[in-house]
């Protein structure tokens, strides 16, 4: 369980003691030069990085031998209460009960969101499961500063589910990016926004295949986040700036699934090649 690195503006106080700069030194710099200069994260930000902190100093407690009251499972990523059955399980109830009712309150943002999606000036893009693994940070950053509007699909909710369980460094990653997903969904943003059941376009033939010679066959694991991403290029994504503007894309570095997705008409981008596309977009607003 990692905590989150960025800077908050209590650290301002604390950052100079000498008994603490080890943890300090294991910040993100940029957050921490933006704090020292006034610059702080959005209220629900600081929140999300301050239950993070807790959350991980509890972790610490539970891999502590002197405290044997607790333990963090990895498997399912909770703490559980040791030697005492009872207050396990209605902690797993209470658990349920509270995971249900933020289901229901996101269900509400995003139907407001939804709604309103259409007037708004920032691109759309639909993830692949490997780009919450391979490259959580350049996420964290686009939703920060709200550069764009990010579409969790339920492939890739299902595809991390799945990468979690093990040891290895892709598992590890899997269950920090499923962890970052359910902070930031705790707190309403509309820039973060996760797909619906009905919200699929199916844009290729009963037997699978696409293109303009029926000649690219659909790989059924594709089908999911290309329904996804047809939806959203087709019904929900603003109109473009310019010529050269490109307000949805499906971004993945998996060459194959891009070679399908653009032979089913979804436009789509490398993860390089989107984070270049919102700088550019930033760099315009600035002017």
């Amino acid at each position: 369980m990692d905590g989150s690195d960025d800077c908050l503006p209590e650290d301002e106080e604390l950052i100079s003691l000498p008994s603490l700069r080890p943890y300090y030194r294991s910040l993100d710099r940029e957050s921490v030069k933006n704090c020292l200069c006034g610059k702080h994260l959005p209220p629900a930000e600081q929140m999300s990085a301050r239950v993070s902190r807790i959350a991980r100093f509890g972790k610490r407690l539970s891999d502590d031998e002197r405290f044997d009251f607790f333990r963090f499972n990895e498997q399912e990523a909770q703490f559980v209460v040791l030697d005492d059955e009872a207050k396990k399980k209605g902690m797993q109830k209470l658990m349920r009960v509270l995971a249900a009712e933020r289901l229901k309150d996101q269900v509400s943002a995003l139907e407001q969101s939804v709604s309103v999606l259409k007037e708004a000036s920032r691109p759309i893009a639909v993830l692949d499961a490997y780009c919450y693994v391979h490259n959580l940070r350049l996420v964290k950053g686009w939703l920060t500063s709200r550069s764009c509007i990010i579409v969790v699909s339920s492939e890739a909710i299902d595809a991390l589910d799945r990468m979690k369980k093990g040891d290895e460094s892709i598992n590890v990653r899997a269950r920090e990016a499923i962890r970052y997903l359910e902070q930031r969904f705790r707190y309403r943003s509309d820039c973060l926004i996760a797909q619906k059941t009905e919200e699929r376009v199916i844009g290729w033939s009963s037997d699978g295949y696409v293109g303009e010679n029926h000649d690219v066959f659909v790989p059924k694991p594709y089908r999911p986040v290309l329904a996804c991403s047809l939806h959203y290029q087709t019904h929900v994504a603003p109109s473009a700036i310019d010529g050269t503007d490109v307000p949805f894309a499906l971004v993945t570095d998996d060459a194959e699934l891009r070679g399908v997705a653009q032979a089913a008409g979804v436009v789509v981008r490398s993860v390089g090649e989107w984070a270049k596309l919102l700088e550019g977009r930033g760099r315009k607003r600035r002017r």
